[in-house]
């Protein structure tokens, strides 16, 4: 019996630009792929990514279907710059190499003004949009990281102080003098603070640091934070410390209990080593994968997927094996990140409305590990704040390394709104 195809048509799209049909083998390999994880038919050449609805989801499968097929290798985040058929096809038959780090993403590479480099969140990728990179100035180069082991080539990496300290190394070969703009999505905030640091023992300083909503941890920092900082722990702290610690103690059993009955191993599988146990981490694997399952089948990934909080979920529906494993030791190294030290620096933090009251706690880690901020307030919950869908972040990030006086005073500026 014959399926009907579950694709639109092309023609159904409102879209303004001329159909100009592939004509090579390669063009139409291409052009296959992209209607695969697109799901529309009859794509033409210079039919662009995110007019037709692309996502970071749909956009990791089809990078990893170009680069399976013709051995390349693209990245998701670089989407925003190869965002068409003709721009891939360009860039395969050059032989073009990029001479960049394998965990940097060049979104644009032309200008001379300073670069800035983005760190992602919970997704281990940054999913520039052209909205985003509207915000900035037409000049201004930018760099995203992408986590290690994301396309399948190195080894995931356990915790945030090694991801941050190999995120500086790579950022020091793009840009070895400086001045260094670090920004950081929600999680990956806490690399650019431990990037800030790798930088500091190194006897260098960035020009500039932006955390963009960043707040405590599920993990290891809550834990810290309920411990030592909460209220009334200043009140009944013997008492409340023996009952965080049954709690804590509690949960962690709990953990190993689960790990058991599934592996045959006594290991808490949150914790990093884990991963060194064959059987666990093929578990946590598949635990991760039957997560996402779950969440689109009661249609909550949808309602979330603005969330840079939750679009390392939305990715890892369309994931290899590899992107699975390296979102999980990224979810990892983020649950056993604590580093309570204070950070001597000036740091700039978008944070949005709801979590700006949670800052008023002066107990709050934020407070405690950066006692030199200042705090821009956009959008009223998370997800307003973290949006890739509006150049409103870009405007205030741009304003930001204007301000910092290591640009030539001679460049024409865009008004910032």
């Amino acid at each position: 019996m014959h399926q009907e195809s579950s694709q639109i048509s092309r023609d159904s799209l409102d879209l303004t630009n001329k159909f100009i049909e592939p004509a090579s083998p390669v063009e139409r390999k291409v052009i296959a792929i992209w209607e695969e994880c697109l799901e529309i038919e009859n794509l033409g050449m210079d039919d662009d990514f995110f007019d037709l609805g692309g996502n970071s989801s749909n956009g990791a499968k089809l990078i990893s279907l170009i680069n399976e097929t013709f051995a390349a290798s693209f990245k998701t985040g670089a989407l925003v710059q190869y965002c068409t058929p003709a721009a891939m096809v360009n860039l395969i038959e050059s032989d073009e190499i990029l001479a960049l780090p394998s965990n940097v993403i060049a979104v644009r590479q032309t200008g001379n003004r300073p670069p800035l480099f983005l760190v992602h969140g919970a997704a281990g990728i940054v999913f520039p949009t052209p909205q985003l990179m509207a915000g900035f100035h037409d000049d201004q180069p930018v760099y995203a990281f992408q986590i290690r082991g994301f396309d399948g080539r190195d080894e995931p990496l356990d915790t945030v102080e090694e991801i941050a300290a190999d995120y500086v190394d790579s950022m020091l070969q793009v840009n070895p003098e400086g001045p260094w703009f670090i920004a950081g999505y929600c999680a990956g905030s806490w690399i650019v603070v431990e990037m800030a640091r790798r930088l500091e023992g190194m006897g260098k300083k960035a020009a500039r640091l932006v955390l963009i909503d960043p707040g405590i941890q599920r993990g290891k920092m809550r834990e810290q934070f309920d411990m030592r900082y909460s209220a009334p722990a200043r009140i009944i702290k013997p008492v409340l410390s023996t009952s965080v610690l049954e709690r804590l103690n509690f949960h962690s059993n709990w953990a190993r209990f689960r790990c058991f009955l599934a592996t045959g191993h006594w290991i808490d599988y949150r914790e990093i080593g884990a991963f060194d146990v064959p059987a666990v981490r093929k578990w946590i694997l598949s635990r991760k994968k039957n997560h996402m399952q779950r969440a689109v089948r009661i249609g909550q990934l949808k309602k979330k997927f603005e969330s840079e909080m939750v679009e390392d979920e939305a990715v890892t529906l369309e994931s290899t094996t590899d992107i699975i494993l390296a979102s999980a030791k990224l979810k990892h190294a983020f649950f056993n990140y604590a580093n309570s030290a204070p950070l001597n620096q000036p740091v700039d933090i978008i944070v949005s409305r709801s979590r700006e009251k949670e800052l008023q706690n002066g107990n709050h880690p934020l407070n405690r590990i950066l006692p030199r901020q200042n705090r821009i307030v956009s959008g009223e919950k998370h997800t307003d704040a973290v949006a890739s869908s509006s150049p409103v972040n870009a405007r205030i990030i741009q304003k930001m390394m204007d301000e910092a006086n290591v640009v030539d005073p001679k460049q024409s500026l865009k008004t910032v709104a």
